[in-house]
């Protein structure tokens, strides 16, 4: 029997089923959405697994509705993990641990098992997220709109017409709106994450690893000029750390 890891986000439910090594499933958006008809889509046909595991930032009754989906058709709990003081080797930076988000802890716990003491954990969604971690110490973070957010900012408080297009590929001019608005929403988290490699870097004390993540990672790919590890799945690979692990 696989286990189930899962993801709720923002905006998007990722998951993946889990016996010898993951496989992951076809994220579903859910936002503005009836989860259970999502789920009976995506898991309706699957065999029970054996365990659940979690990490949600969702609204509590999207939370609650994927509760009682897995609970009525599979008769499992779900295991949802949270933030803690610490994990061996890595303390939480913030001083209040269960504010910060469970898949931000998730992404670090993942990230310092496969880096060790340095890196730059940069997840890119609904919101792009930073965590620093140096010398085994989560040194804390930024928030800021993801590319979406960003884009439709603009659009909402302008006059600029909604446009298609504006994919980044490379740092050139951009030479319509669609393509400035593009690189210049790129661009400014690029720059962001850029910034606070430079300045982790400077700090001493580690050669930090920049780690991107995330369903929207691809899109400032091309503008990043330092080197840096993709891992799409490293949330799921924390969930399943944080719930089954038992930490050495």
């Amino acid at each position: 029997m696989a286990d189930l890891l899962i993801d709720l986000g923002n905006s998007r439910l990722k998951w993946a089923l889990v016996e010898n090594e993951p496989v992951a499933g076809k994220p579903l958006a859910w936002r503005g959405r009836l989860l259970e008809e999502l789920l009976d889509a995506a898991w309706g046909k699957i065999a029970p697994p054996r365990r659940v595991a979690a990490a949600s930032v969702a609204p509590a009754e999207t939370r609650r509705a994927l509760e009682n989906w897995v609970e009525s058709r599979w008769q499992r709990p779900i295991r949802f993990i949270g933030a803690a003081a610490g994990w061996p080797g890595l303390q939480c930076g913030y001083e209040a641990p269960a504010q910060l988000g469970a898949d931000r802890w998730a992404a670090l716990v993942a990230a310092h098992e496969r880096y060790g003491e340095g890196s730059l954990v940069v997840d890119c969604g609904t919101a792009v997220t930073l965590d620093a971690i140096a010398r085994g110490r989560h040194l804390g973070g930024y928030i800021l709109p993801g590319l979406e957010e960003m884009r439709r900012s603009v659009l909402a408080n302008t006059a600029l017409e909604p446009l298609s297009g504006g994919e980044v590929s490379t740092w050139e001019w951009g030479r319509d709106t669609a393509s400035c608005l593009g690189r210049g929403t790129a661009g400014a988290i690029v720059a962001l994450v850029e910034a606070s490699l430079e300045r982790l870097q400077a700090a001493g004390g580690c050669d930090p690893v920049l780690v991107l993540t995330g369903g929207a990672a691809g899109s400032i790919e091309p503008l990043i000029q330092v080197d840096y590890r993709r891992h799409p799945d490293l949330v799921l690979e924390g969930v399943r750390l944080c719930a089954w692990r038992t930490p050495e």
